[in-house]
């Protein structure tokens, strides 16, 4: 589940603003915000949004940034996620490949000469 974090453009360091727009950051709930560490080395709270279900203590987060601002989720329910996206992308690929080899045999099998018992 996505969690909405009160922050602006403005109130985020060049330095965190730029990484979680390149990329997820990993950051870990303190309760009532994410903490993410800069390119310096120092590290900066992204408070939760007033409205937003906060993330558990001590729980570790990605955080990114989404088209209204950034948003952070648990790293086990983002993998876990992404293991299911995979496994269905599989799934696909697979489906694909016995349909192109069944659209090859068909005109194979109309091609046969066929006997027709009356």
């Amino acid at each position: 589940m996505k969690t909405l974090l009160a922050c602006s453009p403005t109130d985020l360091p060049d330095s965190v603003l730029e990484r979680l727009r390149e990329r997820r950051v990993q950051g870990r709930s303190t309760g009532t915000a994410v903490r993410v560490l800069t390119r310096s080395g120092r590290h900066h709270d992204i408070a939760f949004a007033s409205n937003a279900v906060a993330v558990p203590r001590g729980v570790t987060v990605y955080v990114w940034w989404s088209v209204g601002g950034p948003v952070c989720a648990p790293v086990a329910e983002v993998d876990a996620e992404e293991a299911r996206s995979s496994s269905i992308s599989r799934q696909v690929e697979l489906a694909r490949a016995t349909l192109a080899k069944a659209r090859l045999e068909r005109p194979l099998r109309h091609a046969a000469p066929m006997d027709i018992a009356l």
